[in-house]
């Protein structure tokens, strides 16, 4: 389990199931429900993180609600995967902010880019 300190607060980073089909995988990230909604315009560029696993078809992300949509091809993929990829995210991106004395808008960019490169490089 993953976790953040934000202020006298720790709270969980990781992905909670809410549901599970073959090929279709829905999670809850109750930090993402905390965010500002400034923050909601970058769902897309996650979610582009997410679908460079290949295998997964297409992600679609609820900013509002914390939960995210994943589907699949289940014949390459299963839930564990899916969530370990998930928590790759989350490793690699919380070793790239460390990166940055603070998280603003005109650096999360980078950041993105950053991570994408090294999740390119995990899928070879």
């Amino acid at each position: 389990m993953l976790n953040l300190l934000k202020g006298n607060r720790f709270f969980s980073i990781t992905p909670r199931v809410v549901h599970s089909l073959p090929g279709r995988l829905r999670v809850h990230f109750s930090a993402m429900e905390r965010l500002s909604s400034r923050w909601h315009r970058y769902s897309e560029p996650v979610a582009e993180l997410v679908e460079i696993k290949q295998g997964i078809e297409n992600t679609n992300i609820q900013p509002e609600t914390g939960n995210v949509l994943i589907t699949y091809d289940a014949d390459t993929l299963g839930d564990k995967d899916i969530l370990d990829w998930l928590e790759s995210i989350v490793k690699i991106s919380l070793k790239n902010i460390r990166s940055f004395s603070s998280m603003s808008e005109d650096n999360f960019e980078s950041l993105l880019n950053r991570v994408k490169t090294q999740l390119m490089a995990l899928e070879k």
